[in-house]
């Protein structure tokens, strides 16, 4: 009597509680403590009680998922770009537009991409460390769902790995600078910043930092992960509708820098998802990145003044 009691007080407090009481016994233990501990006394009083099937109720009922705790890859991958890069490409577009309803226009705006945080230097240290970690968490996400999926991305480098990823910036980088130069000339991009971090011992080591989570950020999610999971979604695309779709993503969250950064990296974004899907490692990718970065963040001031910008 005590036990009906029981479960009677729980099914009338806990919406079709009584019907969790009966899941078999791998399920409890994703129950609350408390219908843990009610199920596991339904198996002590009836040993031998043949459970009915899991009832579909909870997330399926508020959230409308369709099944318990079911996976939904276009879930998981909106959520991983709109706490990353997808919601870099909205504020790329709001920047852009202010440049373009401003005094100044396109061509007199001035685009900063590594600037104080702090104007203590061992606060702004302690601040570039921490934006720089946090902001790889969406790329841990990304990597947890794809583990899930037991998909490898090939992102431990290996030798030819480090040639070919040394190699690529050279193809990549010195056109990019030249279609840079052009567009500053045309009026077509605002004028972009690498750096305006004090002189400080640590600012190489903070460029460099800097330059490897852009090459983890992009690489991973816009082009592996965002690859993956819409095979997953979408089976039937071919290789050049990836490849498409993620140029076209990579070169709008770089907006912000103007017209000529769309396009750039548009291009780019050809080339490194075709190599992805052709070879299936993002590793060659993420060192190209991390060293056309590193060129550009720390090299740049040094021919800034050679340039005819």
């Amino acid at each position: 009597a005590g036990f009906a009691l029981v479960t009677e007080v729980v099914s009338e407090t806990v919406p079709q509680a009584w019907q969790l009481l009966h899941w078999p016994t791998h399920f409890a233990v994703d129950q609350p403590h408390s219908l843990q501990r009610y199920s596991l006394l339904v198996l002590a009083i009836k040993p031998n009680y043949r459970y009915p099937p899991p009832p579909k109720l909870l997330l399926s009922t508020v959230f409308g998922f369709g099944g318990l705790f079911m996976r939904r890859h276009s879930f998981e991958l909106w959520l991983t770009l709109m706490v990353s890069l997808g919601a870099s490409t909205i504020y790329a577009v709001l920047s852009l537009l202010r440049k373009l309803n401003s005094t100044q226009g396109l061509a007199g705006s001035t685009t900063t991409i590594n600037r104080p945080l702090a104007e203590q230097g061992w606060l702004d240290l302690l601040s570039q460390l921490a934006s720089i970690s946090l902001s790889l968490v969406p790329v841990l996400l990304a990597l947890y769902f794809l583990r899930l999926d037991g998909i490898s991305i090939g992102l431990i480098p290996k030798a030819k790995d480090l040639l070919f990823g040394l190699g690529l910036p050279i193809a990549i980088g010195i056109p990019g600078i030249a279609l840079y130069v052009v567009a500053v000339q045309l009026g077509l991009t605002a004028r972009v910043i690498p750096s305006s971090l004090g002189e400080y011992w640590w600012t190489p080591l903070i460029l460099f930092l800097a330059a490897l989570r852009a090459g983890l950020q992009e690489e991973v999610i816009a082009v592996a992960f965002l690859a993956k999971k819409l095979e997953l979604i979408r089976p039937g695309l071919t290789i050049a509708a990836v490849v498409l779709i993620s140029s076209l993503f990579r070169a709008s969250y770089h907006l912000y820098q103007g017209f000529s950064a769309f396009l750039g990296n548009f291009l780019m974004g050809l080339v490194f998802a075709y190599l992805f899907l052709r070879g299936g490692r993002v590793a060659p990718l993420v060192i190209a990145h991390t060293t056309m970065n590193t060129a550009v963040f720390i090299g740049y001031p040094l021919v800034a003044p050679y340039l005819p910008i």
